[in-house]
């Protein structure tokens, strides 16, 4: 999951010698959607890890389309049994809130993920529905900083901070770009009040039919002391995946 979680695929680009913020942040941004590919299909396994060591395992596939700049990405939940069968829909859209809707077999229905629950944790992890916005790129006042590098990759790093002073959860993020291929190493999320709350860090990447791939990256919730590491299993660049998917009716057919 783009930001969100996640598996990120970033084909190689090319800017200015010396582009400014914003032309980083917009880059990355491109490569980068809601959930984390597009047009695939992938299997997916998170491991949450608490701070007293406890270990639970949430087993899943991903399905990811962009059509005219915007993606559509759907999660279902295959295991275990306590989240099996459930559903989430996150739909990009142009000049406001992106929609993100949950199914629930225990309740029957599909709700709607309002903004004021986009801080909530998703299903059990350290990720947030919040998460999945990637609003630190797409709706922030980013400045660039120092490059630096991050397990050898020579990165842009930006300051990011919201538009809007009470928007979204973070205070602020600085985020580790690299230069190469524009994917989205490393995140550190501040809370309002400028103490480090989260780091998102990509932990192994592969070449895939020529692709750029993360196949590990975990999240780790500094203050609570816990981590969430979503690990990429099969994935299909080929598949056929209709519009008819990504929508509401459709999270409840499983």
């Amino acid at each position: 999951m783009k930001a969100l979680l996640l598996v990120l695929l970033f084909p190689c680009v090319a800017l200015a010698d010396d582009p400014s913020a914003q032309q980083i942040a917009d880059k990355a941004k491109d490569k980068n959607n809601t959930i984390g590919f597009d047009d695939a299909t992938a299997d997916i396994v998170l491991k949450v890890t608490t701070k007293s060591k406890e270990v639970r395992l949430r087993q899943m596939t991903i399905k990811s389309k962009k059509n005219e700049g915007l993606s559509k990405s759907v999660v279902r939940f295959l295991a275990p049994p306590d989240v099996a069968g459930a559903a989430f829909l996150a739909i990009e859209n142009k000049g406001r809130d992106n929609d993100q809707f949950l199914f629930l077999p225990a309740l029957g229905k599909t709700k709607r993920i309002s903004s004021s629950q986009r801080s909530q944790s998703f299903m059990g992890t350290d990720f947030s529905y919040g998460d999945f916005d990637g609003k630190y790129l797409s709706d922030a006042n980013v400045t660039k900083l120092a490059d630096e590098t991050v397990d050898g990759a020579a990165c842009y790093v930006l300051d990011s901070v919201p538009k809007e002073a009470q928007a979204g959860e973070y205070g602020k993020a600085k985020v580790w770009i690299e230069k190469s291929t524009f994917m989205v190493r490393k995140v550190e999320f501040y809370d309002k009040q400028s103490s480090l709350w989260k780091v998102l860090r990509v932990v192994k990447v592969k070449n895939i039919e020529g692709r750029t791939v993360i196949a590990e990256s975990v999240m780790e919730d500094v203050k609570k002391g816990s981590k969430t590491e979503v690990q990429l299993g099969k994935i299909d660049f080929k598949a056929k995946i209709g519009d008819d998917e990504f929508t509401e009716k459709a999270l409840s057919r499983g």
